[in-house]
């Protein structure tokens, strides 16, 4: 057909469209993205200058910093093996642009990590309350001081995943350059939980941070589904999925975040002077919960969207 190519069973003319008036993937868009502006310049040199004082910190013998290496390495593996088996379904997703697939690849990366660091946080959390109690957990100097068994690797990890992320957006140009919310986040994060694990200190109420993992499971899992071009029509099944999308948004995120952001405020004078735990702690804090209030509009606008039965892929693609 002159004019068009064929990508799976679905006809593409030359504008990217497919004959239905369906959009499909343009040749050009795939190979080509957008050339990387200020925002994403500014948020790479952040993340270079991030890189190297975690080899500087590795290279004074901080050896525990490791963990953060493998687990950027290990999700790199982990979005090209998601990209080699969508490369093997030339039909899977061939309805949608490049960006959306790399979106979609992106997204499975992160629902990995999601999984994994909540189910090691609920673990952590869960033999702590039954050795120590939920009472004696949440004190100044146990949020603190001593780490938790195996909290130190599961924050190097976790770190390790939102450098591998921050790079994976900049390069992919997953994000908008007028409103950065995600790399913000991102690089909120990492400042915070890199500036614990070089101090070992206030190990514990990051951990206690990353119970929001829980919630971006239900994030992820709907954002791979919409790519992915499952049905959203309203019914029982996509009821129960909003459910438990709202109730671990308020309780995992939203309440914990307040609570952590409160405890801070309240354990202030505990803190030692002249330190960067708590002015660091708490302007984290703050920002992480102006991103949870942008993440629960976010939300509301795309359950009115879908709750009423209004579908629009062009904004779809975009929550």
């Amino acid at each position: 057909m002159e004019g068009s190519v064929r990508r799976g069973n679905l006809s593409l003319s030359s504008n990217g469209n497919s004959e239905d008036g369906a959009p499909g993937v343009n040749q050009k868009d795939e190979t080509e993205r957008p050339p990387l502006e200020l925002t994403g310049w500014s948020f790479l040199a952040l993340l270079v200058v991030w890189s190297l004082v975690v080899g500087w910190k590795l290279w004074q013998g901080q050896t525990y910093l490791w963990p953060v290496v493998y687990s950027c390495v290990f999700f790199e593996i982990v979005n090209k093996v998601l990209s080699f088996i969508v490369s093997l379904q030339p039909g899977f997703l061939s309805g949608l642009k490049a960006k959306h697939v790399d979106n979609f690849v992106n997204t499975g990366v992160s629902l990995v990590h999601s999984t994994t660091i909540s189910i090691a946080v609920l673990m952590l959390v869960y033999e702590e309350a039954a050795k120590r109690g939920l009472a004696s957990m949440w004190k100044h100097e146990a949020l603190t001081q001593n780490a938790w068994p195996g909290a130190l690797t599961v924050l190097a990890v976790s770190c390790g995943y939102f450098a591998y992320d921050q790079w994976d957006m900049i390069r992919r140009r997953l994000y908008k350059p007028e409103s950065p919310s995600l790399l913000t986040h991102h690089l909120v994060l990492l400042t915070c939980f890199a500036v614990a694990l070089f101090k070992n200190s206030c190990i514990n109420y990051l951990i206690l941070t990353l119970v929001c993992e829980l919630h971006s499971i239900f994030l992820h899992v709907r954002k791979v589904s919409v790519l992915a071009g499952a049905s959203r029509a309203w019914c029982t099944m996509l009821r129960i999925e909003w459910e438990l999308n709202w109730i671990t948004f308020f309780f995992a995120r939203w309440a914990l975040h307040i609570m952590i952001t409160l405890k801070l405020v309240q354990d202030r004078e505990k803190f030692e002077k002249g330190t960067v735990e708590f002015p660091l702690g708490f302007l984290g804090m703050l920002g992480l919960n102006v991103l949870n209030f942008i993440l629960g509009q976010g939300l509301w606008k795309a359950f009115k969207r879908e709750s009423w039965g209004k579908r629009d892929s062009a904004k779809v693609y975009e929550d």
